[in-house]
Order: structure tokens, then C-alpha cells, then sequence
């Protein structure tokens, strides 16, 4: 059975949500295909779902804001809250990771408050905790609230969306225009235009459309803690640097990352009970108030990253019809929607909104000299979300 298509979006979580919705919003109807009966199964649900203005990529913080005006309006009319504003507060031993973000809030606009010495010790810190700034305007998402009414919102501008609907092999027509799409149960799609936001399974779909793109899921854990009742924060708490890690309120609980990586098969993912030592760790050098933390579940998730760490936003140099919204890491959840407005513009024929540093064009060939990330153990980077 061939069935015919004038644009599919390969993928259904966050970007793809958000790419069908925004072309939907500019008269371009698209199929979505997802391969899961949810579309918050992957990267999409298996995030802390904090939402973070500020890294060390202005052109992120950029991105976070439009998303959070997108986000704003869709729930303008609706008693229902997207996001939970507790503020972040972002840490660190270094000045000069401290330095990254200041200038990064500056360079967009983002409000921030310096943290002194003094109140880290106060607050409870390891000592060695010296710098930080505060962004009120950060906090806690409802990441399902936010996918759902993206497919709500489509839907009703025409998107259709089928889930439980793997892509197997994804290929370039034979004469050059157009794609071929194979379906798990034997079944083709044969669409003219093809937007691939498929995460951890990007690499893949890459490879069989011939036009390698240097992908990689890195996976990462987060563990559910029972912690002293008067330890419990507030707000969002993140330590940048060499020892990073997170942590947010979570029910009465918290919610700790130790910011771990290791590169992973997306239909392979399976969680390492090693991190919780990891955790433990961390949480000795940063916030020892939590004392001997209870484990109540954990779990692990997968970030997709290019080279460089930067989202792949746009459309592909070699092969016309085919456009990228891919790479986004940790800011998934975040970016999403602004993300998927740029790629939606492009398609449309507007490509204004396009980074340049985000083009998929920017890379030649499969070096990943870049990425500097560790086969397993806790990160030692500038951790994103």
C-alpha cells in the first residue's frame, strides 16, 4: 500500500509538535508519525522539565524566550498554568562559569540577581561554592500540559497525527524529488517534503536518507530523593562547571541529577544503578544538607547533541525538501516551540528567523572531536536541562 503525502514530520514529541503546529498556523497541513502510543515516552517525558533562560548560548536564551511568549498565549485563556515560576539559581566554584552566564542574561536581556558568598553558605552550600546569580523567571514546566495543548491546537488547524507508527527506512525518490517512507508494517508513504525531529533516532533516519548528520543520544539519569523535610527547596537549584549537577522540588521530594553522560543506543536505554552512587557523590560536594538521601526511584533518558552542542535547525544543504529540527540536547522542553517556528518559517519560505550558527550546512563531515564527552560517570561540562 503507497500512500501519498505533501509534507510529514518524522517524529512527534516536543519539536515535532511544534513544527506541525507552527506550519499548521501558516496554512501548510503536515502528517506527524510517531513511533510510541504516547508522545511523551522519550526525551519529550524523561526530563526534569525545568525551563532555563539562561547558558552559556545567547542564541538559547534567545529561543527560551520566544517559546515562553508561545507558551504565554496558548494558555492565556485557561486557568491551567504551563510553567511554575520558583526562579533557578545557577552555581558554581568558578567565577568565570558564573562570568559565561552573566554575560549570556546580559547579551538577551534576562533579568538576573548576583549571589554573594556570604548567602551560598547560608543557604547550605559545600563551601567550595562560591558564585552564582539568580533568574526569577525560570522554574518548573508542565511538560504534558504543553504537548497537549500543542496537539490540541494543531489538530484543530488540520495537523494529523498517527502514533504507533515506526519509521523503518526513510529515503530519497530515485528521481531526486521527493521521499519514500517504510513503514513497520510494510506500508509506504511517499511524501514531497520531509521533516525529520526524531531526537535519539536522528542519526539513524540520517543515514538512510544518505546525508549523515553527527548526532549523538548521550544518556543521562534522574533519581527521586526523600531528604530532611526542612531541606526541601523551593526553587530550581544548578551547579555549572566541572561538578555539575541539578535539583528541583518534586512533591514534598526532590528531584537530583548528577548530570552523568554516556553515549547509548536509543532502543537500547537502560538505566546504570552506578549513578545513584554518582549522586550521593554530588550531593556531598554541593549540597550536604541533604545528609543520606533516600533513593525512591530513578530513572534514564536520552539528549540528542550535534558536535558543537548547538540545536540543527533548517534544511539540508544536499537533498531539497528535507529540513532539520534536531540536536536540541537539553533544551528540548525549552526551545521547542520557537524552534519549530523557525523551521516552519523556512519551509514556508521565510528563513529570517534561521541561526546561522544552527544551519545544518555547518558541518563537514562526521568529526566529533567537539562533543568532549565521557563514556560514562558524571559529566564534566557545562551541563544543560
Amino acid at each position: 500500500m503507497i500512500e501519498r503525502a505533501e509534507l510529514v514530520v518524522l517524529g512527534g514529541g516536543m519539536a515535532g509538535l511544534s513544527v506541525s503546529y507552527h506550519l499548521a498556523r501558516l496554512g501548510l497541513k503536515a502528517l506527524v508519525l510517531e513511533q510510541e502510543a504516547s508522545f511523551d515516552v522519550h526525551s519529550s517525558g524523561r526530563n526534569a522539565s525545568i525551563f532555563r533562560h539562561v547558558e552559556g548560548d545567547p542564541g538559547i536564551a534567545r529561543l527560551a524566550q520566544r517559546s515562553k511568549k508561545h507558551f504565554d498565549l496558548i494558555f492565556s485563556a485557561s486557568e491551567q498554568a504551563w510553567l511554575k515560576p520558583t526562579g533557578a539559581n545557577y552555581i558554581s566554584d568558578s567565577e568565570h562559569e558564573i562570568q559565561a552566564l552573566v554575560e549570556t542574561a546580559r547579551i538577551a536581556n534576562v533579568p538576573f540577581e548576583r549571589l554573594s558568598k556570604k548567602r551560598l553558605d547560608q543557604r547550605g552550600f559545600a563551601s567550595t561554592i562560591n558564585d552564582g546569580i539568580h533568574v526569577s523567571s525560570d522554574g518548573i514546566m508542565d511538560g504534558h500540559a504543553m504537548l497537549t495543548a500543542l496537539k490540541r491546537l494543531g489538530h484543530a488547524l488540520g495537523v494529523e497525527y498517527r502514533q504507533q507508527t515506526a519509521v523503518v527506512e526513510a529515503r530519497q525518490e530515485s528521481s531526486g524529488s521527493g521521499f519514500v517512507l517504510r513503514l513497520g508494517n510494510g506500508h509506504e508513504i511517499r511524501a514531497a517534503q520531509l521533516v525529520v525531529c526524531s531526537g535519539a533516532w536522528a542519526m539513524k533516519h540520517s543515514v538512510s536518507l544518505k546525508t549523515p548528520m553527527p548526532l549523538k543520544p548521550l544518556r543521562r539519569h534522574l533519581v527521586l530523593l526523600q531528604v530532611p523535610k526542612s531541606t526541601v527547596p523551593e526553587e530550581v537549584f544548578w551547579r555549572v562547571g566541572r561538578d555539575a549537577c541539578y535539583f528541583r522540588p518534586e512533591t514534598n521530594k526532590v528531584l537530583f541529577s548528577p548530570c552523568d553522560e554516556a553515549a547509548f543506543e536509543p532502543e537500547s536505554l537502560m538505566k546504570d544503578p552506578e549513578a545513584l552512587s554518582w549522586v550521593h557523590e554530588k550531593i556531598q560536594r554541593t549540597f550536604p544538607a541533604f545528609g543520606e538521601a533516600q533513593v525512591v526511584t530513578y530513572w534514564a533518558g536520552l539528549r540528542t547533541f550535534a558536535p558543537d552542542r548547538k540545536p540543527v535547525l533548517g534544511p539540508d544543504p544536499k537533498i531539497p525538501g528535507l529540513h532539520w529540527l534536531v540536536g536540541l540536547g537539553g533544551h528540548g522542553m525549552t526551545v521547542g516551540s520557537a524552534a519549530g517556528e523557525t523551521v516552519a518559517a523556512a519551509i514556508d519560505g521565510d528563513a529570517t528567523l534561521l541561526n546561522p550558527a544552527y544551519l545544518p550546512d555547518r558541518f563537514s563531515g562526521n568529526d566529533w572531536g567537539a562533543l568532549g564527552h565521557g563514556p560514562t560517570g558524571p559529566a564534566e561540562l557545562p551541563a544543560t536541562a
